[in-house]
């Protein structure tokens, strides 16, 4: 191991320490006789300590007595005199020796300064948990580090007579001389288990990779000791330790410093090949960075994912005399005049219209409320106790009273003291402002004002009765620059109409360049005859109509947010052009960039349309992959957000194939918030392929919030289709190339089938059926071989996924009008398949479906199609006449036939019973939803939704952890099972439909 530096140390004198000592009440020679003295002292130790005689043994006691942070006898500081003053005046090898000597002794215990006890002797040899005085050990190291080649061979010659001492003053030995590996050897073996303390210094000993590995380092200084010591071979003990570091971010951060500046290729693949890891990407830029050539040659030859294309990328971007650059060629720039005008001359560069010289007047502000909303905020069951007063009165004229002193106090002394209330600072918890604003109206709009700007949370939905410019003026930047509020913001803009717009007018054509810009842009997204209807009453119809029929491509943000260093369009793929004969150049490239970046992810600026018309799509999704895989790489800086939001504006089917898992795991990895906007991001996208993702997700995502999450985008998405949920997860269901696709290979055609155990093969032109092309002789087959593995891959749980479905509608008896179900259901390439292993509900009749896809009876007659079809239930249905075909058709795509049938039991029997907590992960299996967790992440409820019919909510007692192993949470006990309306109102079970009451038996008796 290499030598340590000397250290800088400041050699004060004992007699210094000792007035240092004194400074703070402490006799240090007086408490040293007291130890000494001690009637549980060693009497031959006392009289070593009191001899004369420069003696090792001796000064080895008295070393024992000085003040350091592992004698709790006598209170210190971090000096090293005590060690500086031995070894000048007895010289380095007299100081080591005695300082080894002197390991043997401690005080009884680690007590108070002023406490008196008895200095011992070590006498168990095995014994190392007693720590060592580290920082004196580390001098001494220091000092033997730099002396004379006579001193330290003497110095070691005298420490050797130790080896055979106590552990720990072996432990000690084989740290000051860390050049006998030996020392340090035997050590290991005759360390017990159970150490702790002292053999820190053993790790600092360590000279051999098998010893290094017995060391849970977890430190930055033990990473870079265990490279200083075995070189590169300690690689794979960092990648251990990294590995195991997914929930210490501290020592992932430390191992990843260390692992980036080896300049091993063996580092650099190690950490390609844990790309998945948190904090990973970035340590492979930041290696890169550091060794370009080696990791353009190692990218270059591991070419497996998407990221390291992205890296071997920006590698030859930005070291182009790398041989790897050869694997990159480059479209030709497209000349000036074929650059699409708004990214040659976007909106921000040229000039601003010109002003309005006469602006009308701002509208004074005013309230306006709906029929019944006053008195139902301004109700308030709690009184107002007048021993209150003389607490709160003196805090209200500081303005910083409780909220319950302004709900509840007398109109008259609230009402002086309300416009200096510090509303932003206050606590609401349990508390309801709104009485605030029903009774105080106008004169409580400051205070809420200031809420609503630092805690839109709260103070948000405060402003919706006022209308007045300071509120117009937020929530136009809410509409135009917030995705949490922007749905507050359209609330307020549809409810005061026009009057609204006339509040924001006089700001669009007089303010100052930002907030008229602001303005501006929130009057193009209104009602356009609420804002001509304003302007009118305004009397400037002429200067609104101007404002209005502006470019939708110039309303942008007043400050253009500009492009950071890591997204440089240099180190990013190429933007073709339409037709892909041309690329984008860097400026045009980087106002690209700057146009993602002003855009909010449900609110996109107007021109990225333009920009996909003009360019080709997949590079326009090469590019903006790219571009997040990079963010990612920076660590995801919170700022650049809109890295991932590009995704949605020109992500492809490849693109939402790659994120969906990604948006699944993140919340495992404490990542919920970056798994929802996951979740919008694939909304945006709008694709069959993105919303079937989504759709998944909000179906079978281990996060519950993430479902929930994911549910409400997809009903957004299926609302502005004009589409229930239900129906837009028909539409999505994959076909998965059962609609007579084929797949060529070596000039045969072989067609995707579907087989009873729910899997993909392929049938020759014979019908002879196999699960794998044959092996690839070429790249054109490998390409095929891997399209058709992936497609098999991704089919199962896809193919689970839509029985989960079916199964789920006939659990809510779920209705199809007759031509959708003919449509969606029974034409459905996979969707089919099923429908005709299944029993079906047309009106009051049970059919079947035929191979041609038309319903039929038990005997195979044909039956006209219903007005409204629904999947059969034996609860409600006569499965009887159906054994004959049930016995023919094999095994159900789910248990429909043979399912059992609860319809005496009432849930209330497993009330007060207890259950072990992993049997509640039974009910998650049967649809059950776990609700959020509360404090400490403690979890008290199931529900189960049952489609239009409400849901059945389950309450635990004392909780189980969302974290923790449900093996290890205790018994809980069901303290309430109760059933909610779709109103939100309490029933009772005995008005739930048969069906519903069944299938809520059947998932409890998992409990059983």
């Amino acid at each position: 191991m290499a030598a340590l530096e000397p250290l800088d140390v400041k050699h004060e004198s004992l007699a210094e320490l000792t007035a240092w000592h004194a400074a703070r009440g402490v006799d240090l020679a007086g408490k040293r006789a007291a130890i000494l003295h001690h009637t549980g002292t060693d009497p031959a130790l006392r009289a070593l300590a009191l001899s004369a005689e420069p003696d090792v043994e001796a000064d080895g006691v008295r070393l024992a007595l000085a003040p350091n942070p592992c004698r709790g006898a006598i209170a210190y500081n971090t000096s090293m005199a005590p060690i500086d003053d031995l070894v000048a005046v007895r010289e380095l090898a007299h100081g080591a020796v005695a300082f080894v000597a002197s390991c043997a002794y401690y005080t009884a215990d680690r007590v108070s300064a002023n406490d008196v006890i008895p200095l011992l002797r070590h006498t168990d040899a095995t014994d190392a948990a007693y720590p060592v005085w580290t920082d004196a050990a580390r001098q001494l190291r220091s000092m033997l580090a730099v002396a004379r080649q006579d001193v330290y061979d003497d110095t070691v010659a005298r420490l050797a007579a130790f080896r055979g001492g106590l552990l720990r003053q072996r432990i000690v030995t084989s740290y000051l001389v860390p050049a006998r590996p030996e020392w340090a050897a035997a050590n290991l073996d005759d360390l017990p288990n159970d150490h702790w303390g002292s053999p820190e210094l053993l790790f600092y000993s360590m000279a051999t990779v098998e010893q290094l590995s017995r060391w849970h380092m977890t430190s930055l200084g033990q990473f870079i000791t265990a490279f200083d010591a075995a070189g590169e071979d300690v690689v794979p003990l960092l990648f251990r330790q990294l590995d195991r570091s997914r929930w210490a971010p501290d020592v992932r951060h430390d191992v990843l410093e260390v692992l980036t500046r080896i300049p091993a290729d063996a580092a650099f693949a190690g950490l390609l090949h844990r790309m998945d890891l948190p904090a990973v990407p970035g340590g492979v830029r930041a290696a890169a960075d550091r060794f370009p050539a080696r990791a353009a040659r190692l990218l270059g030859t591991h070419r497996d994912g998407d990221f390291i294309d992205v890296l071997l990328l920006r590698q030859v971007r930005r070291h182009p005399e790398v041989p790897e650059a050869r694997l990159f060629t480059r479209r030709p720039e497209a000349p000036p005049e074929a650059v699409p005008p708004l990214l040659a001359s976007p909106p921000w560069r040229r000039e601003p219209p010109a002003r309005v010289t006469t602006v009308p007047d701002a509208v004074e502000p005013r309230i306006v409320w709906q029929d019944g909303e006053q008195e139902r905020w301004a109700y308030d069951w709690q009184a107002f106790r007048s021993e209150e007063m003389r607490v709160h009165l003196p805090l209200a004229e500081k303005g910083v009273a409780p909220p319950e002193f302004y709900i509840r106090a007398p109109d008259g002394i609230v009402r002086p003291l309300l416009a200096r209330w510090q509303a932003e600072s206050a606590s609401f918890y349990l508390e309801k402002p709104q009485v605030v604003v029903a009774k105080y109206e106008l004169a409580a709009l400051a205070p809420f004002l200031r809420l609503a700007r630092k805690k839109p949370v709260v103070g948000a939905p405060l402003l919706m009765p006022y209308l007045a410019v300071e509120v117009a003026e937020l929530m136009a930047a809410w509409l135009t620059r917030s995705r949490q509020f922007r749905p507050v913001a359209r609330e307020w803009f549809t409810r005061h109409g026009a009057g609204a717009a006339a509040l924001l007018i006089p700001v669009a054509l007089g303010a100052a360049r930002a907030e008229a810009a602001t303005a501006a842009l929130a009057l193009s997204r209104l009602d356009a005859d609420d804002v001509r209807a304003a302007a009118k009453d305004l009397g400037c119809v002429e200067a609104v109509e101007t404002l209005l029929s502006r470019d939708p491509l110039d309303f942008v943000p007043a400050k253009i947010p500009a492009v950071p260093k890591w997204a440089d369009p240099g180190l990013l793929p190429q933007v073709l052009l339409a037709g892909g004969e041309y690329a984008l150049p860097a400026e045009p490239t980087a106002a690209l960039l700057r146009m993602i970046a002003m855009s909010q992810l449900d609110a996109p600026y107007e021109g990225l349309r333009v920009i996909a018309d003009r360019c080709d799509p997949a590079s326009l999704s090469a590019f903006v992959w790219s571009l997040y895989r990079l963010w990612e790489a920076e660590d995801r800086p919170s700022k650049d957000v809109w890295a991932m939001n590009a995704l949605g504006y020109f992500g492809d089917d490849t693109v939402a194939d790659r994120l969906a898992p990604r948006v699944r795991a993140w919340p495992s990895e404490g990542a919920a918030p970056r798994a929802k906007r996951g979740a919008d991001v694939l909304a945006v996208m709008n694709t069959e392929r993105a919303l079937g993702h989504l759709s998944a997700l909000a179906r079978n995502a281990k996060s519950g919030p993430l479902r929930s999450h994911a549910a409400a985008a997809l009903d957004r998405v299926a609302a502005d289709r004009g589409l229930l949920p239900e129906q837009l997860d028909d539409l999505l269901a994959p076909d998965l190339g059962l609609d007579g696709d084929q797949v060529e290979y070596r000039n045969v055609s072989y067609a995707v089938d579907l087989v009873d155990t729910r899997e993909l093969v392929l049938r020759d032109p014979s019908g002879a059926r196999l699960s794998a092309l044959p092996k690839a002789a070429n790249d054109e087959e490998k390409a095929a071989v891997s399209a058709w593995n992936s497609l098999r891959r991704k089919a199962k749980p896809m193919i689970a996924d839509q029985i989960a479905r079916l199964e789920e509608a006939m659990v809510v008896q779920r209705r199809w009008s007759g031509g959708d179900f003919r449509s969606r259901i029974v034409a459905h390439p996979l969707l089919g398949r099923f429908a005709r292993g299944l029993l079906w509900a047309l009106d009051d009749r049970t059919a079947a479906v035929d191979a041609l896809g038309d319903p039929v009876d038990p005997d195979g007659g044909l039956i006209g199609d219903g007005t409204w079809v629904r999947l059969a239930h034996p609860a409600v249905d006569d499965f009887t006449p159906w054994a004959t075909w049930l016995a023919q058709r094999g095994e159900q795509p789910f248990i429909q036939a043979g399912r059992e049938v609860f319809t005496g039991e009432d849930p209330s029997v497993y009330w007060q019973r207890t259950v072990a907590a992993a049997k509640l992960f039974g009910l998650v299996r049967r649809g059950w939803q776990w609700a959020p967790s509360g404090h400490r992440a403690v979890r008290h409820q199931l529900f189960r939704p049952f489609g239009p019919e409400g849901r059945v909510a389950l309450t635990i007692d004392p909780g189980t952890s969302a974290v923790a192993d449900p093996k290890a949470e205790p018994e809980q006990t069901i303290t309430e099972i109760t059933f909610e309306s779709a109103a939100g109102e309490l029933g009772v079970f005995s008005d739930l439909p048969v069906v519903t009451r069944s299938e809520l038996i059947r998932s409890l008796r998992c409990l059983d």
